[in-house]
Parts: C-alpha cells; sequence; structure tokens
C-alpha cells in the first residue's frame, strides 16, 4: 500500500506511534527517553526528520526541488556547528563520516539549487541540464533518501557504546523509512475486512487514472471484460468521499487498458453495504441494488442510449460529441444533451475521425460528431424553441430513441429515426412568404408539394397548378371539379384555334396574346367568385401566338408563346384578379409552379429575351402579390436555373437531394453549410426545411409524410367534415 493510500488521519496516527518507537529505541540505546544534546543524538533528529518529512506529513508523495533546498541547508548548518573535538573523538571514522556528510549535503544542495535556476530554460543545454538536475533533487533530496545517509553517517561517527543499541537503532529506523510495517498491517487488515464484507469476487478491478472534469472519471485496468460499458463501478476520489460512476466506452490504452465513465454521485452509506475498505483512487463494480433509485435510473438511460459526451469548441448552435458508441448514428438523427435545468437537443450532421495521444506512441482513434442545435421541446406548443446557451461540457450525449405514436395531421414529417413531429407554424405562411421545393427528379418534391396544396385548400385559400407534368390532375383527382376544369381549359384552347393567323396592323392586336390573357383573367376571376377551389392548368397545352412583326400584304412573322411567357400572362392575370378583390393577411390565392426551372427561368438560363422578360413579370406579380394574399410553390430539380428573384423571395424551403454545386452554394445562405453539405446524400423523402412557415426556428433535416398514409388519414378527416370543392 502506497502513503497515497493511507487517508492523511490514519497516516498522522502511525507518526505518533512511530514516534514512540524513536524514542524507546533512544532510550535502550542510550539510556535516555528523550535525545541527548550531544552530537550522539542526532540520529534521532535525522530519524524524526525523516519520519515527519518523508513518511507522514510534509512530501509523502514526492519531492520539488525548492523542498530538497530546504532540507539540505538546515542539515548543513547543524553538521557545520559541531566543534571539531566532537568528530576527533571517533578516530577512525569521524573525519571521514564529517567530510562524506557535508559532500552528501552539499551535493543535493547544488542539484536542486540548479533545478531552481534553470526551471524556466527553453530548449539547449541549459533544459537539458535543468531536467537532470531536477531528477537528482527528486530523487536524492528525497527525505527517506537524504536522511537516511544523514543518519547512517552520524552513527558512523557517533556510535552507541553497545551493540545492542545499535541494532535497535537500525531496526527502528528500517520499520518506519524504508519500510512501513504499520502501512503493512494496515493494508493487511483492509484486504481481510474486504475479504470478509463481500467475499471471493472484492477485489479491486480498477484504479482511478484521471478525472475529466466535470462529470467524467477515467478508470485503468489491466482486465478490461471486468468492467465493460453499462457497468456500475464504486470509487474513492482523492477526498475519501466514495462515488458511483456508469462506464460507457473505451478511452485508450496506456499502462493498462482506460474505460471512461460518467460520475453519478456520491455512495449513500444507508445503502447496506460497506465499501470504506476501498483505498483512495480504487474502483470496483458494485450491483446497481445498492445504489440510489435516480442513479439507477440514469446509469440505465446511459447504458441504453450515451453515444458519446459534449467535446470541446462547441457553441450555442453547434455540438461537437465525442463518440464512444455507435448506436444506429446517422445524420438527420437526434441528440440531446443537458444544458443548465434543459434538454436540448440537436440533429446530427457530419461525423469525422479524430485522433488522440493518450501516452508515448499510444493513440486513440475516435468519431467526432457534429450537430445542429434544435432547441428545446415544449409539449404544450408541440414544437421546439431555440437554445440561448451552450450544452455543459462532458455532459453526456443520449440518442433520441423513436416511440411508436398515431400519425400526426398536424406534421408533415419527423426527425429521422425520431416520433418528434415537425409542423407547419402556419399553413398562411407557405403562400403569403411563398415556399421553394428545391432537389433532383424522383426524390419526393411534387408529392411533398401535393400535400402541401392539400393542407393549403383545407385553409380556404385557392389554388392554380402550373403543371408542365400533368401528374397532379391524377393524383388530386376527388379535390377539384375536372369538369369545370376542362371547362376552363376549353375556354382557353378556344382562343387559340386561329390565331397564327390573326394578322393586324397594330402588332400588339395580331396573334391570339391579347385574346387569350383577357379570357385568362376572366377566368381567374370566375374561380375565386365560384366555390371551386382548385384549378390545374398545363401551360404547353396551349398554342399561343403573338405578332412578331408588321404585316406584309396579309401575312406577317408570328412566334408562339413559350411556357415561361404563358405562365407570365397566368401570374399577371392573378394579381389584377386579386388587387381588384382588395388587401387581406390570409392567404387567397395560390400560384404553384411545377418544372419552375422551364416556367420562371434565370435570366442566363433563357433561351431569348421574350422569357427573359416573361420571368421578370412573373416576378414582380409574386412580389408584388403578398398584400393581396397571392403567393408561389417554386418546384424544381435544378436551383441554378430558376430566377433568384422568385427565390430569393421564398421564406420557407424544402432543400431534397442535390447534386448542383451552384444551388447547395445558394442553399447554404439559408440552410448553412452544415447542411447544406448533406444534401448530396439525403434519403429520399427526406428534406431540409427551414423558414416562416417551420415549427423550428433553426433549420432541421425532416423525414417527410408516407403519401399513402397521410392521403388515407388527412383525407378521411377532411371528407368528415366537408368537401373540399
Amino acid at each position: 500500500m502506497t502513503k497515497a493510500n493511507v487517508p492523511q488521519p490514519v497516516r498522522y496516527t502511525f507518526l505518533l506511534i512511530e514516534l514512540a518507537g524513536l524514542l524507546a529505541a533512544n532510550f535502550f540505546a542510550f539510556g535516555s527517553l528523550l535525545p541527548t544534546s550531544d552530537p550522539s543524538g542526532l540520529w534521532f533528529y535525522a530519524a524524526l526528520f525523516g519520519l515527519l518529512l518523508g513518511q507522514r506529513l510534509d512530501t509523502p508523495f514526492f519531492t520539488a526541488p525548492k523542498d530538497a533546498v530546504l532540507y539540505a541547508i538546515p542539515a548543513l548548518l547543524a553538521v557545520l556547528q559541531i566543534a571539531d573535538v566532537s568528530w576527533l573523538a571517533n578516530s577512525q571514522w569521524g573525519l571521514t563520516a564529517r567530510t562524506l556528510l557535508v559532500a552528501w549535503i552539499v551535493l543535493v544542495l547544488v542539484a536542486a539549487s540548479l533545478a531552481v535556476w534553470l526551471q524556466n530554460s527553453q530548449g539547449g543545454a541549459a533544459s537539458k541540464l535543468s531536467a537532470v538536475t531536477a531528477q537528482l533533487s527528486g530523487s536524492l533530496g528525497n527525505p527517506r533518501a537524504f536522511f537516511s545517509v544523514v543518519l547512517f553517517l552520524l552513527l558512523l561517527a557517533f556510535p552507541p557504546s553497545a551493540v545492542e543499541g545499535l541494532l535497535l537503532i537500525g531496526a527502528a529506523w528500517a520499520i518506519t523509512v524504508p519500510f512501513s510495517l504499520l502501512d503493512y498491517l494496515y493494508a493487511l487488515w483492509r484486504r481481510i475486512r474486504r475479504a470478509i464484507t463481500l467475499g471471493s469476487s472484492s477485489s479491486p478491478v480498477a484504479e482511478v487514472a484521471a478525472h475529466q472534469v466535470p462529470s467524467l472519471v477515467i478508470f485503468r485496468t489491466e482486465r478490461p471484460e471486468s468492467i465493460p460499458s453499462g457497468c456500475t463501478m464504486i470509487y474513492r476520489d482523492t477526498t475519501a468521499d466514495l462515488r458511483i460512476a456508469s462506464v460507457v466506452g473505451h478511452a485508450g490504452r496506456d499502462s493498462g487498458t482506460l474505460m471512461r465513465a460518467v460520475d453519478l454521485g456520491l455512495y449513500g452509506s444507508d445503502a447496506g453495504s460497506d465499501y470504506s475498505f476501498l483505498d483512495p483512487m480504487q474502483a470496483m463494480g458494485i450491483s446497481e441494488s445498492l445504489i440510489t433509485h435516480e442513479q439507477r435510473q440514469r446509469a440505465e438511460s446511459l447504458k441504453e442510449d450515451c453515444i458519446g459526451f459534449v467535446a470541446p469548441d462547441s457553441d450555442i448552435g453547434k455540438l461537437i460529441i465525442e463518440v464512444v458508441a455507435e448506436k444506429d448514428l446517422a445524420a438527420g438523427r437526434l441528440v440531446q444533451a443537458r444544458c443548465g435545468a434543459e434538454d436540448v437537443f440537436y440533429q446530427l450532421t457530419n461525423g469525422l475521425t479524430k485522433e488522440e495521444i493518450v501516452q508515448q506512441k499510444n493513440t486513440f482513434g475516435f468519431v467526432a460528431a457534429q450537430a445542429r442545435s434544435v432547441g428545446i421541446w415544449k409539449e404544450d406548443e408541440g414544437r421546439f424553441k431555440p437554445v440561448t446557451w451552450v450544452a455543459a461540457p462532458n455532459s453526456p450525449v443520449l440518442l433520441v430513441e423513436p416511440k411508436s405514436a398515431e400519425f400526426d395531421l398536424s406534421r408533415i414529417g419527423t426527425f429521422p429515426g425520431s416520433n418528434f413531429a415537425v409542423r407547419l407554424r402556419n399553413v398562411n405562411y407557405l403562400v403569403t412568404h411563398n415556399t421553394a421545393i428545391l432537389g433532383i427528379l424522383g426524390v419526393g418534391k411534387s408529392m411533398l408539394a401535393m400535400e402541401l396544396v392539400e393542407r393549403v385548400l383545407r385553409e380556404g385559400c385557392k389554388v392554380i397548378v402550373l403543371d408542365l407534368t400533368d401528374q397532379y390532375a391524377s393524383e388530386l383527382a376527388g379535390l377539384f371539379d375536372s369538369t369545370f376544369n376542362d371547362g376552363v381549359i376549353a375556354s382557353l384552347q378556344a382562343i387559340c384555334v386561329n390565331g397564327k393567323a390573326n394578322v393586324k396592323k397594330n402588332v400588339e392586336e395580331g396573334g391570339s396574346r391579347s385574346q387569350f390573357a383577357k379570357v385568362v383573367e376572366e377566368n381567374i376571376e370566375n374561380f375565386m367568385k365560384s366555390d371551386h377551389s382548385l384549378l390545374i392548368l398545363n401551360p404547353a397545352s396551349f398554342d399561343v401566338w403573338k405578332q412578331d412583326s408588321k404585316p406584309y400584304g396579309e401575312t406577317a412573322s408570328m412566334a408562339s408563346l413559350t411556357s415561361c411567357e404563358l405562365t407570365n400572362i397566368i401570374s399577371d392575370a392573378s394579381l389584377k384578379v386579386v388587387q381588384r378583390m382588395g388587401r387581406v393577411d390570409q392567404a387567397r390565392l395560390l400560384l404553384v409552379y411545377e418544372e419552375a426551372h422551364s416556367l420562371v427561368p434565370e435570366w442566363n438560363a433563357t433561351v431569348g429575351e421574350g422569357d427573359r422578360a416573361a420571368s421578370n413579370g412573373t416576378a414582380r406579380a409574386i412580389l408584388q402579390g403578398r398584400k393581396y394574399g397571392l403567393g408561389c410553390f417554386l418546384i424544381t430539380q435544378r436551383t441554378a436555373s430558376v430566377t433568384k428573384t422568385i427565390l430569393n423571395q421564398c421564406n420557407s424551403v424544402f432543400a431534397m437531394r442535390s447534386f448542383d454545386d451552384t444551388g447547395r452554394e445558394f442553399l447554404s445562405n439559408y440552410i448553412g453549410r452544415e447542411y447544406a453539405a448533406l444534401l448530396p446524400s439525403l434519403p429520399e423523402r427526406n428534406a431540409i426545411f427551414f423558414g416562416r412557415a417551420s415549427s423550428s426556428e433553426n433549420p432541421v433535416q425532416v423525414e417527410l409524410n408516407d403519401r399513402s398514409v397521410f392521403i388515407a388519414a388527412f383525407r378521411a378527416q377532411t371528407q368528415s367534415s366537408e368537401q373540399v370543392w
């Protein structure tokens, strides 16, 4: 047992017992209980200083150079004050002993002094000399070594008159300074007591190697199988308190296997088992039945859900996690960490491999996960609220496990791998603040758009879908009057019949453009006044012409309007209709631009000046329409090819899988670079959602509703209350 394992009160008791032994030895050697005042009594003081300073109270664990100086100077002064005649009394060894004694003390003093003088040296010979002298002063100036040499030389110069006295003094020194009989008996007693208390399985299996304040303890063991992840440990810290810890994973190797554990608090003294035999810095397993209910619950939570700990460089919006257990981790999964008195949720966004040096050439490789703040869950509000401070250092990070729950009609999806719903803060915001749905082909953009359209319809807002794919009519069948819809299409196509042959002297009146725009406006006005809620049009199905030159005879150059130009006509007509209806705060009319890169292209993606002007015109209509309840959905697979004039007005964004560098760079301004980096690897039916309409204040990855499940639940409730059209 080392001195570090003996509590200081016990060490002080041992000091008193050993002091009594020295007095007894002095009595039998020199005939006096108290040491004599002549040089023959100096042996006692040398042994006493070695005992006081080295064994028990002052520096029982290590010796600093300054301490060695403090020992050497008084010893040298004491030796020099002894008269020559006293040394000469022993003609054989007196002067030799004095010479060796002075040389020994001077050697220690010089080594310790050099170590003190050179301790701040940087590099070169001075730094090396400082290291060597520090080692010498620590070893030679150690009280046990220093005063043992002093004691030996004093006994050589001033021996007791009888051999028995010399043997007694030697025995007294042996059982107090180099070998403590009391320490040995104390350790034996503790081992016997431990065996009686706990039986054969009572041996400590680990020692405390380090503390990572706050909360974490590092255990070192030669038997890693004896403390697997998830086991509960009891240990004694340096303050002599017994504490409980739950092991959560490996932390590398040095002279043994290192295991990381979370401190669970003090061990209850009324638990029914006595672990007072544990020495400081020792640890062993403990049954969970012997710890408190709160400690047991926390240990179980750590065993099941802990994936790591809050690592350095975390901030309010970002969490860095040192991962110790990979429990189905994936980008998008929710984790939680403690921040003050609140549980704060974060969403995993990335993982990086790291390596740190444990000891010399031993390294420890681990994964550092990155997560973005989602917020604090408010059950009564059904949403996350922003967090305003950073998570506690070293606090455990728990993986949020999914729980079975019924389909929630208010959600547009869930956080991946959990049942935490992502909701719309207000469906009207989707329209009044415009919404963009971006991603490559086949990841679920249109399915999401159709779900949002159904939600908008339910709020009483009318919807006009401009669909180049002809997909909406079949998917939304039953939500609109196909007879009414076909009638509108027929009235518009009737205008297209003779458009190419309609040559006028006034170029603006030639073709069918002006008549088409007029009929479009009339149909939209009738639609807004009717009980119908949904109108689906395909701009590519209308063959509209514009006169492109002055007439030559009865002919003129004619140009067919592109889908982009027809979109501009429909958007302008919609704006005029809602303007006549007056201003409103709620959503009144939604325009859905499916394949928006063809309907409202960016200026550098247009095929001519006409498309460029049309795209700008549509953007103006959307910009001016907000105060009248007009808004849009922008759905595209080519973010870079859509006009940024409208895209910048989209205050709610659903970003799905994308490989376009230009588009991801644009989106990083909205959702942050961490989430933008996830876009190429997002699974189908997953999106990064951010904006005014989101129930979360921060960008989040959401696993969107399954279309079939949504239809079954949402439409059943809708039909039980009222018809959509």
